[in-house]
Parts: C-alpha cells; sequence; structure tokens
C-alpha cells in the first residue's frame, strides 16, 4: 500500500544522529517496517532550529521510506510574514511535486499548516483518494485569541482567507482525528458535521527509550554547562516561544529563603525567539541555569536526575497534552503545569503532578511546594502507569496504523 504522510515541522533522521522522532517519524518507521511504501513530505526549512537542511531534497530512511523535502523559504521568527510565505510556497512545493507524483492509496496530513493541509485534501478529493486530517494545533483561531479585544475585528477580516481554507479542508477531508478529544472536537465543529463513530482522538505518544548507560561524557558536559546534580532538579525543556512562561520561576525565587534556593535548581533547557530573555532573568539568579540547547542523551540524562518536569505555559496557551509532558510522564517525572483543559484533568485525575495558574507566583510556589516537600507523594509510579495506559507509542500507534490500513483497504 502507498501512503503520503504529508508533516512539516517534525525531525528527520538525516537532521543528525541524536534526533529524536516524534508522531510523524516513528508512524513512518512502523508503516516501512510492515512493507507499506511510505512517502514522507516534510519541509526543507527546519522549524525546530530555523534553518534551511543541506540535505539533498529527496532521502530513504533505513527502513526504506521515501523523505521529500518541500522547497520553502526560512524564517526567523513564529508569527511572521516570512513565515506565511513560507506556508505558501509549501502549498506550492506540494502542487508541483504531486503532479508528476505516482499518487498513493491513502493521505495522513497533520494540520497545520493551513494551506499545506488544504492543498493535500484537495489533491485527496480531486483523485479519490481517502485524506485523514490529524488536527495539531487550532490555526487559525489561536491567532484571533491573542490580539487585543479592540484589535480582534480586524483579525477576523485578515484571517478570512485561512478560515475560508480551514472550513473548506475539513468539510471535504474523509476523516478527522486530533492528538486530544478537545482538537478532535475543533476539527470536527470546523467541518460542519456531527463526528462519525470512527473518529477517534490518537493521542501524542512517546517512544520509551531502553535504558541508557550514560557516559561520563555526558553528565561531564552537563556539569560543564552549569548542572548541578547534588541539588533537587526542576527540569524544564522548550522552543521558548510566546506560548511559555518562566516568569513564575524568577518571581517566585525573589521570595524563596536562601535554604530554599540553595536547595533546589531550574535547568531550564531549549532554544528559541525568547531565548535571550529569560537569560537575562537567569544571570542574577544562582538557583537556575539555561544550559540553551541539548541533544538526546544530555534531555535523557537529565530527565533521569531531575525530579520534577516544568510544563510552564502562558495563560489561555492551545496545548492539549503535549509532547514534552508525556516525555516527563515516560521518565517517571511529577508535572508542575499551568495548562488549563485537558491537561489539568489528566493530573488531577491520576495524581500525576500539580496545578498551578499561569503568570502566578505564589501558586507556582505552592505547587511546587507539594511535589518536593510530600514524600507520600508516590507520583513516579503513577507517571509511569498513565504512560504505558495511554501514551506508549508502539500500542498508540500500532492501533492508528491498523485504522489506517481499514481505510485505504475497505473490506
Amino acid at each position: 500500500m502507498k501512503i503520503w504522510i504529508v508533516t512539516v515541522g517534525e525531525p528527520i533522521p538525516s537532521d543528525g544522529e541524536d534526533i529524536r522522532l516524534y508522531r510523524s517519524g516513528i508512524m513512518c518507521q512502523k508503516l516501512s517496517n510492515l512493507g507499506h511504501e511510505v512517502t514522507w513530505l516534510n519541509s526543507r526549512f527546519d522549524h525546530t532550529r530555523k534553518i534551511l537542511r543541506t540535505s539533498k531534497l529527496d532521502l530513504t530512511t533505513p527502513e526504506g521510506a521515501k523523505i521529500v523535502l518541500l522547497e520553502s523559504p526560512a524564517y526567523a521568527k513564529n508569527v511572521s510574514v516570512r513565515r506565511l510565505w513560507n506556508h505558501i510556497q509549501l502549498l506550492r512545493s506540494f502542487n508541483i511535486y504531486s503532479k508528476n507524483a505516482v499518487a498513493p492509496n491513502v493521505i495522513l496530513c497533520s494540520f497545520p499548516p493551513v494551506e499545506l493541509s488544504w492543498a493535500a485534501v484537495r489533491y485527496g478529493k480531486r483523485n479519490n483518494i481517502p485524506v485523514i486530517v490529524d488536527v495539531r494545533d487550532l490555526w487559525p483561531d489561536i491567532f484571533s485569541d491573542a490580539v487585543p479585544s479592540w484589535l480582534k475585528p480586524l483579525a477576523k477580516l485578515a484571517l478570512t482567507p485561512l478560515n475560508l481554507m480551514t472550513r473548506s479542508l475539513f468539510e471535504s477531508a474523509t476523516e478527522i482525528t486530533g492528538v486530544s478529544n478537545g482538537y478532535l472536537a475543533w476539527g470536527v465543529e470546523k467541518s460542519g458535521r456531527k463526528q462519525r463513530e470512527n473518529e477517534k482522538a490518537v493521542p501524542l505518544a512517546y517512544k520509551s527509550e531502553k535504558k541508557l548507560s550514560v557516559g561520563n561524557e555526558t553528565a561531564a558536559s552537563l556539569s560543564a554547562l552549569g548542572v548541578d546534580s547534588t541539588k533537587r532538579i526542576v527540569l524544564f525543556i522548550g522552543s521558548f516561544g510566546r506560548t511559555y512562561d518562566l516568569s513564575p520561576v524568577f518571581k517566585a525565587l525573589k521570595h524563596w529563603s536562601d535554604a530554599e534556593r540553595d536547595s533546589i535548581q531550574f535547568v531550564l533547557a531549549g532554544d528559541g525567539e525568547l531565548f535571550s530573555h529569560w537569560l537575562s532573568l537567569s544571570e542574577n539568579e544562582n538557583s537556575t541555569i539555561l544550559p540553551g540547547w541539548l541533544n538526546q542523551s544530555q534531555i535523557s540524562y537529565l530527565m533521569s536526575i531531575s525530579e520534577v518536569g516544568l510544563a510552564a505555559y502562558s495563560e489561555n496557551a492551545p496545548q492539549s497534552i503535549p509532547n514534552k509532558i508525556i516525555e516527563y510522564l515516560s521518565h517517571g517525572l511529577p508535572i508542575l503545569s499551568s495548562l488549563e483543559g485537558e491537561t489539568a484533568a489528566m493530573i488531577k485525575e491520576f495524581r500525576v503532578g500539580q496545578s498551578y495558574s499561569a503568570s502566578n507566583p505564589e501558586s507556582f510556589s505552592l505547587g511546587l511546594r507539594k511535589l518536593i516537600e510530600d514524600r507520600s507523594f508516590d507520583a513516579a509510579t503513577r507517571c509511569r502507569t498513565l504512560y504505558e495506559k495511554r501514551f506508549n507509542a508502539d500500542k498508540v500507534y500500532d492501533e492508528f496504523i491498523e485504522h489506517i490500513e481499514n481505510l485505504a483497504s475497505p473490506e
């Protein structure tokens, strides 16, 4: 069976030796190992590292899948005119590729970008090919939600083309899925119909690593960056975008005693457009370090020595249950999260951490103290149990693949 996976923004195997694959990368591996002919349409522009990939545009994975890098220009900021131009060019590149390509039996398309998803659904409809649209972010709604109330009418007008494309693609999609029940419901609402019986949420899932034998080099590299393994480490890993908010960390520390500050270290790892801002706040605070972008070995080691996984998001952040929370769970890290909705409900139901009010340092301190001071709080076992039950990539994606196979080859 020929399968196209249309997903940009995820790492590909050629990005480096220590790259960890995400949803589409894992699906690509699994489908190829089952003998399917897989083509993964990604972007030449690496969204995470904000660089143009230098590898050739047609690649083959060790499992035999084909990766096609669609030509698209670079952009420096996630919210920018250059990014809009990037998405328009992705649409154009997809149309050029699909015009001469051998048609697949089924297409799995990640949403957003809006333009690329619209092009994939239109191609599927024109050629009688089933297309599953997988909702991963709530575009373009998140843009209009982010502007002040007095600007909303203007934002609504400016986003009219994207809103029309979004409604059109969901109306024409063969099936809709999403990374959470809320995201699936959002996509179905855009389609203007009721949810179908076979449409179910497929959560983001994490492929648990085998126990790593951490070399002295990894530990030494982190020590050189300032990580102090003798302290109680609260770990944040993220992209430092505008939906993250680390201000409660710095505001809370100002009111802690010297003893409290000396016993804890906040390791805030990652990179992104707001990195320099958080770094400037950290320069006068000995309890925080920003080591920058880390490789997977360093991240895995940090997970193994940390006590809390921090999910610090801004107020009204649109994320449901993001990748990083699932990664924390797989390592048995109790979670301190500012996300509302599905993440907050999950934390409460399964008792795998504490929630706090976004941007509120008092609420942040209270939640953190509950996690690190309550010795009876056996969250590690509950975290791993929840991960195995709901977020293990082998279980989640094997079931998803079975559904895709049935859709492409109905009995």
